[in-house]
Formats: C-alpha cells, structure tokens, sequence
C-alpha cells in the first residue's frame, strides 16, 4: 500500500511584518518535492501569529525518499509576496507516529526573519486514521555524525577560492565539533565522524559551514536537524541544502551520514558504506515568481493551537545562537516544542475531507529542539 504524508498546518508565530500600514496577512503554500500539485491554507489577516489548523494528505508516490516544501506568503492585493520557505526531509522521519514539530523558517533574501511554523506530520501506510497514530517515545541515545563533503559552496576569498570547515554542535548545549580546514577548494572532502551523548532522542542538532580567515572566520551557512523524528539504529546518508547567511547568495549542499543509537553503541552499524555522487534533491529552495497556482485547502480543523545571524566563529554561550529555517527551537508557549525535517513524490492531494477524524489533543510540548537562525540563515532539516 502506498504511503500518504498527512499535515496538519497548525500554527505559526514570530513572522515579519509585511504591510505598511498593518502587520501581515499569511497563509502557507506546500508540496511535495516529487509534485508539482500546490496545496494552500486560507489566508489570516493581519496578524503576526496566525492559526489555521488546516489538514492536507499527499500520496508519496515515490515513498518514503520525498521532501516536503512549505512556503509562507502575505496576501496582498496586487501580488502575494513570499517571504520564507521550510523544507522537511521526510526520509528519516518514522512513519505511524503523529510528530508535532515546531520548525523555524528560511527568510527570503531581504526579509530580516523568517518566522516558526507548527505543523503535524504522520507518514502513514493506512494503519491509524490521519494523526490518530501514537505520540513518539524519547529516550538516552548517541547521535553519531560523519561528514563527508560539500558542493556547490560559494567563493568566499577575494584571491582564491574558499577554506572550509564545518562545525557540528547541539543546539541548547556547549557541545560543539569541528572539522579540518580544507584550504582553497569549492569541493571540500573531509569524512571525519562525530559524536554526542544527548539524555533524550528529543533534540537538535546543527550544521554549519565556515570559510577559515587570518582575522576573523565567517559563516557561511547552516542548517538545524531535529532528531526527534528519527527512528533508533537507522543510519540516514543525506545531501542537505544550507541556508546562506544574510550576506552569502547561496549556502551549498552538505553530505552527511546520521544515525541515532543506543548509549554505549558502535558507530553506523546499519550502514553499508557510504555513498558518494551527486546529491538527489531539489536545488535549494524552489524559487516563485509571484503567487503559485494552489488547490483549494482542507477544511479548517478544531485543536491545536529561524537562522541567527553570526559574526564570524562565535564562541557559544549557553547554547546555539538563534536561527533561520532547519539550529534550536524558540521556546513556545502553550504547545509542545519540537524538532524537524523534509522532501519528495508528486501528489494529487486528496479531496477535501468533511467532518475528518475526531480532533486530536495537542500534544505536549517537547523539550530540546533547535531552530533556523532567525536573522536569515539556517535551512530547517
């Protein structure tokens, strides 16, 4: 049986003000990465914290190995404008479980931030009605990470090419890693692994990709991984698109292999060997032009309710600074936190769906989750 990708759009907060003589008046655009079928919720005005509880099932007709795009736009009268996008590997993501997960957005070029969105996500192979699948379970693990390469990096250095290195961290925490510096090349090798002890599967983690300088290192780009989604002993080989900071045109893709196992395991046991080649996704986030063609949206449900900008190698206080789109999750009021992840097949979204399914009880707000760094850098993962 084919699988289906249930979202539930509940919420957002912390958006940019759009209009000039009012706030914003949002309204969120997905799809799946393998589609080219648009979906839409209704538009809220005039708010900076809107709440649609809009409910959207896709069939993943290419599986499981699709990431899914949102994109959140302010409605105007002559020409919708688009100012941050999302997207959520769902690769890694365990399916029957319903993951309320709060993510923070990649800004537009030119937007100072990008917002947080709240959505349900449950992979489903028809098991549970949509959303009505158990809650995840956290407990004591090891993250293990190897970083492999990069590609598609920008020119950093006036007289050469760009000195790179990346730094692997967990969000909320001093924890942080570092990689050798591989000197003047656009597609910098390192396959070094890294590894953290986290006291629950509840968590994020953050990538960054740095550009080594006499005076003062800059970044480049970074993305934020919820690891909340992960299944344990699972091993995922990902080409990640990064979010380029504020002064960057592009942030480059990372290959890298995770993996979520019991404390005390050995690293990568259920992987293979890894796999080099180009990386199989989207290139960076689709760009619009204008307003997309959308379908009309679910009916509306009852219930539930970035990446910081950084000067140079910050030494970090406290935790991981705040950040755009895929790093640390704002803490939220009301709802459970989480973490993320997202892309893939085209989909005909299925019809409107009338009455649904009983509607669900938010779910307690998790602890631990990172966020996209909220001056306009951080992809959300």
């Amino acid at each position: 049986m084919a699988l289906t990708v249930n979202v539930r759009v509940v919420e957002a907060s912390d958006i940019p003000k759009m209009d000039t003589f009012g706030k914003t008046d949002p309204f969120v655009v997905l799809w799946l990465a393998s589609s080219g079928q648009k979906l839409k919720t209704k538009f809220i005005k005039n708010t900076f914290t809107p709440v649609w509880n809009e409910d959207f099932s896709i069939v993943m007709t290419k599986g499981i190995n699709d990431t899914l795009y949102l994109q959140m736009w302010d409605k105007d009268v002559s020409s919708d404008d688009l100012f941050s996008n999302l997207e959520v590997n769902l690769s890694p993501i365990q399916p029957e479980i319903t993951h309320d997960v709060w993510f923070n957005c990649v800004a537009k070029k030119g937007i100072d931030k990008g917002g947080r969105l709240r959505l349900l996500i449950h992979v489903s192979s028809g098991r549970y009605p949509p959303f009505h699948a158990p809650r995840p379970s956290y407990v004591p693990v090891t993250v293990f990470v190897r970083i492999f390469e990069a590609m598609d990096i920008p020119k950093m250095d006036t007289f050469g090419k760009t000195d790179g290195y990346c730094v692997f961290g967990i969000s909320g925490t001093n924890q942080k890693f570092k990689t050798k510096v591989i000197d003047n090349n656009m597609n910098p090798k390192w396959n070094e692994d890294f590894s953290a002890n986290l006291p629950s599967s509840n968590a994020q983690i953050y990538l960054e990709f740095w550009d080594k300088d006499v005076k003062r290192d800059d970044l480049v780009s970074s993305i934020d991984v919820n690891l909340s989604m992960f299944g344990l002993n699972k091993s995922h080989d990902l080409w990640i698109n990064l979010a380029p900071t504020r002064k960057v045109d592009k942030g480059g893709k990372l290959h890298v292999l995770i993996e979520l196992g019991p404390p005390g395991s050995k690293p990568f046991q259920s992987h293979g060997g890894y796999q080099q080649g180009y990386p199989q996704q989207q290139q960076g986030y689709p760009q619009q032009q204008g307003y997309p063609q959308q379908q009309q949206g679910y009916p509306q449900q009852q219930g539930y309710g970035q990446y910081p900008q950084q000067q140079g190698y910050p030494q970090q206080q406290g935790g991981y600074p705040q950040q755009q789109g895929y790093g640390q999750y704002p803490q939220q009021q009301g709802y459970p936190q989480q973490q993320g992840y997202g892309q893939y097949p085209q989909q005909q979204g299925y019809p409107q769906q009338q009455g649904g399914y009983p509607q669900q009880q938010g779910y307690p707000q998790q602890q631990g989750y990172g966020q996209y760094p909220q001056q306009g850098y951080r992809n959300p993962y």
